[in-house]
This record gives C-alpha cells, structure tokens and sequence, in this order.
C-alpha cells in the first residue's frame, strides 16, 4: 500500500499534462490522501482525525461550485478475551452535497468556504457468547446537520491541485439499540443527541479537472 501513493501522484501529474491542451473544465474529482495515510499506516478509526468521505465531486456553477461527497466502510472482526468471544460487524456510509466559493489570493493560491449537508448511516453489531448465553447487541445511529468549512487550494498545474479545509461540523443524531439475551426479553429503547465539533484542518484531497 505505501508504493501505491507515489502512483497516485504521478498518476494526476500525467492527467494535468494530458489535459493542459483541453477546453475550460466544468467537473473535479478528488481522492482524501489523509484516509490514504490512514489505511496504509494502519491507524485506529477510533483515534484518527481524518474525515471520513474519501471521494469529493465538485460541478462549476456561474459563481460557485456544487459539492458531492461519499464515502463506504465495512468491518468483521472477532475479540478473543478470557470469558468470551465476540463477533463485531460494523458498517457505515454517508453522502454529503454542499455549495463551495473561492477568492485567488496568490497565483497558485486560493481561499475556499462553503456549507455541507451530510447525511450519514452507521451500524454495529456484536454477539458475545458467554456459556450457556449468546448476547447480541445492535445499533443503528442515523445522522445529518450542517458542516460550514473553509479551506485553501493548491495548484499544482492547470488541472491538478491539493486541497485542505477545516470545518465546524453540528450534527443531530437519532440512534436505536437492540439487546438480545438468550433466555431472557429483548430489550430495545432509543434516543437523540446533537454536537458541535470544530475540525482542525483534515481534509487533505487532491483533485483533477476534467
């Protein structure tokens, strides 16, 4: 995986030289590089600080850009412990679509903002089997809000360039939670909660214009 990520450089380098002789783009598309970093140094998803969409699509507008964003997770994985085993499946996705404004600050330099809505699904379920009991646990947390970001864009030719931005995310979450105990009732309940999270600057994306 660590060889993979000069490939993808080289890899837009040659898209912007092929392209330098083309007529004015109206699509970008890029790929999160820091979820890139993630995977190939095996960091925790519990402890990173990336953000979660890995691919971001933009479409020109007169004055602004449209913004589509999407991302897809899946995990399976078994804890051994002392008393236990426990089967943990895990699966998440979200879709964002957003307005974006840019202001040339230098000649290969720009200012960005903009607001995202997200709109985010994500599920885990465990079962732990503790003789003679099979405890299976189930949540569902259904998620969306608003995210206002600014950020800055790098060009590294006419087609090619790096994005970062930092963001102010506020989301409101509904969740559902199933208990299952062998021999006993189910037991089921929800709730709703909201947050308010400023992310550091995260988003290290490098995009292509086509």
């Amino acid at each position: 995986m660590k060889k993979f990520i000069p490939f993808i450089f080289l890899f837009y380098i040659s898209q912007d030289q092929l392209l330098s002789q083309s007529k004015e783009s109206q699509y970008e598309l890029g790929m999160n590089l820091a979820n890139i970093i993630t995977a190939t140094f095996n960091i925790d998803r519990t402890t990173e600080v990336t953000d979660p969409f890995t691919f971001l699509a933009k479409r020109k507008n007169t004055r602004s850009y449209t913004r589509f964003g999407a991302y897809l997770y899946l995990s399976k994985s078994t804890e051994f412990l002392t008393s236990s085993d426990i089967e943990i499946d895990e699966k998440e996705f979200g879709l964002k679509i957003g307005k974006e404004w840019r202001k040339l600050i230098l000649a290969k330099l720009e200012l960005t903002y903009g607001v995202d809505i997200p709109f985010e699904y994500a599920s885990r379920k465990s079962i732990a089997n503790v003789f003679p009991s099979e405890i299976t646990t189930e949540d569902r947390i259904y998620s969306t809000g608003l995210s206002p970001y600014v950020g800055l864009n790098y060009h590294l030719g006419k087609y090619v360039y790096l994005a970062i931005e930092s963001n102010l995310s506020g989301k409101i979450n509904f969740a559902e939670v199933k208990r299952i105990n062998t021999g006993s009732p189910s037991k089921d309940f929800s709730y709703r909660n909201w947050s308010i999270r400023h992310n550091l600057p995260q988003s290290i994306y490098i995009f292509i214009k086509f």
